[in-house]
């Protein structure tokens, strides 16, 4: 067993438990509020700059159904995550003091939850959020918050992927 082995299910359980709390959150503690952030984003009602909306609100999504739906996806993806991370760090724990490559073998649950951890930051918050419904522009700006999570992530995944 190594300083690096539990620091790096340490990692994969923080970001577990990261995802149960905020799943916790959306889902349940503070629903409204959330939703209200993505309606905000995806119906692009809220952009600072002049003119701006004009050109694009044929992307904007306004209908409460689709809101819900969207909101729900969410919720689901950072459940998922958190379940695949807590897989993961059970795998690792159950590996913690087998030689490297069995070590290294126990992975793949852990690299499937930080990496889909990454991938809604990415590709939900960033890509869609941020171009698309042009979050960046908007006063509902999630996109500093969702590059600290990506880059947390990245990085704790590239470690995790290093042998020992």
């Amino acid at each position: 067993m190594t300083v690096a082995r539990l620091l790096k299910i340490a990692l994969v359980a923080t970001t577990g438990l990261f995802f149960l709390i905020v799943t916790f959150n959306n889902a349940i503690d503070d629903y409204p509020s959330n939703r209200m952030f993505v309606e905000r984003v995806l119906s692009i009602d809220s952009l600072q700059f002049e003119g701006t909306a004009e050109r694009v609100d044929w992307r904007a999504i306004t209908s409460p159904t689709l809101h819900a739906i969207s909101y729900a996806f969410i919720i689901a993806w950072e459940g998922a995550t958190a379940i695949l991370c807590f897989i993961g760090v059970y795998f690792l724990v159950k590996n913690l003091k087998a030689d490297e490559e069995t070590f290294h073998k126990a992975k793949p649950w852990s690299v499937a939850g930080l990496g889909l951890g990454m991938m809604l930051w990415f590709f939900g918050f960033i890509t869609m959020g941020g171009e698309w419904f042009f979050m960046w522009a908007s006063t509902w700006n999630g996109q500093d918050a969702a590059w600290r999570m990506f880059g947390i992530q990245g990085i704790s995944l590239i470690f995790l992927m290093q042998k020992e």
